[in-house]
């Protein structure tokens, strides 16, 4: 056996193999995606080979703590133990396992803990994801202080407080994943140089305030999903200049003013959902300008004005849900005709008129 064992998804079960003891040269492992079962044995540290770089257990059903040897194994870069049964402590250990780019311990129920604060040693950080770990306790400030970091999920947990404005001056954070947690405040930013942000999902949190005007100028941003949270005033025109917007999910909250009008003419829009808000005004005529836009739900407002003609040229259009607004006019020609997708529709509560088919 080489210095490579890689078999995701390959139907192995048992416990975990300690053959692999006797593979002195392993740098990689690979068992995820398979129905490993049972602890991981106590003494897992001391037994694989010591310049394993990348192990990788997730996808299975280990159960018990994570064993307190892993440290051993300094040479570690890629840790994934993700969508397992591991319980206990997330062990502080780890925090010595200094060369690490990869964490992963997503979805296992652990007890109720911080994340320990020895994680701050992991400074090389590149992906960091403990979504779904029983995370209690304020944000980790140390993650602040990790310059290399793409990639933080923190969602699914019970951690409170506020989203520590350092956050923002993380130049290559790519994706920020905050949602489902108890975080409160409005979002304050000390310096922005988060230039490369493509992900940034806050929803299901008590964050108030405003949306940040920073968010229109970044021009890799594809994903925002801010929902269910008390964000008030008006959502930042330039939002609607944004060039690779895909996702604008912002139901749920309290915000007031119109639509931006250029939604949709700069990007490939796919998704907007900006329902039980307090919007007013027209519905953007271009929404689905570059013809990608699936689901377009904007229901419980005080949107006046007519259907878009231009939703009657979108032939990707799945669901259109703008109820219990003040549209009026007629509803346009040929709408259920020209999207040959679309499985829901519902105009109810409005001022409109004419025929649907």
């Amino acid at each position: 056996m080489g210095a490579h064992c890689r078999w995701p998804y390959v139907g192995i079960n048992g416990v975990f193999p300690t053959a692999l003891y006797h593979c002195r040269s392993l740098q990689y492992l690979n068992l995820s995606g398979n129905n490993l079962e049972g602890e991981l044995p106590d003494d897992i540290g001391h037994g694989l080979a010591e310049n394993l770089s990348t192990l990788d257990l997730g996808l299975n059903k280990f159960n018990g703590t994570i064993p307190a040897s892993l440290p051993m194994l300094q040479n570690l870069r890629h840790l994934t133990l993700e969508y397992n049964l591991l319980t206990g402590a997330i062990p502080l250990e780890l925090g010595q396992l200094t060369s690490l780019q990869t964490l992963w311990l997503a979805h296992n129920p652990f007890e109720p803990s911080e994340l320990p604060a020895s994680f701050e040693n992991l400074t090389i950080l590149v992906s960091l994801w403990v979504a779904n770990c029983s995370l209690v306790g304020d944000f980790p400030s140390y993650v602040v202080k990790m310059p290399q970091l793409e990639i933080l999920s923190l969602s699914e947990n019970s951690l409170d407080g506020s989203i520590l404005p350092g956050i923002w001056s993380l130049k290559n954070l790519q994706a920020l994943y905050l949602y489902k947690n108890n975080f409160t405040g409005d979002i304050k930013i000390d310096g922005f140089a988060a230039m490369s942000l493509v992900l940034i999902d806050f929803s299901e949190n008590m964050l108030n305030g405003t949306i940040p005007e920073v968010f229109s100028h970044l021009e890799n941003l594809t994903h925002l999903d801010l929902y269910k949270n008390n964000f008030s005033g008006e959502i930042p025109t330039s939002i609607g200049r944004l060039p690779s917007l895909q996702e604008l999910v912002l139901f749920g909250n309290r915000l007031t003013g119109i639509l931006p009008p250029e939604l949709g003419k700069h990007s490939s829009l796919v998704n907007v959902g900006a329902d039980d808000n307090d919007l007013t005004g027209a519905i953007p005529e271009g929404l689905c300008a570059r013809g990608q836009l699936q689901f377009l739900v904007a229901s419980n407002n005080h949107l006046n004005g007519p259907v878009p003609v231009g939703l009657t040229r979108c032939d990707t259009l799945e669901l259109l849900d703008l109820h219990s607004n003040q549209l009026s006019g007629e509803i346009p020609a040929n709408l259920v005709y020209s999207s040959p997708l679309l499985w829901k529709l519902n105009l109810a509560n409005n001022k409109l008129s004419g025929r649907i088919c």
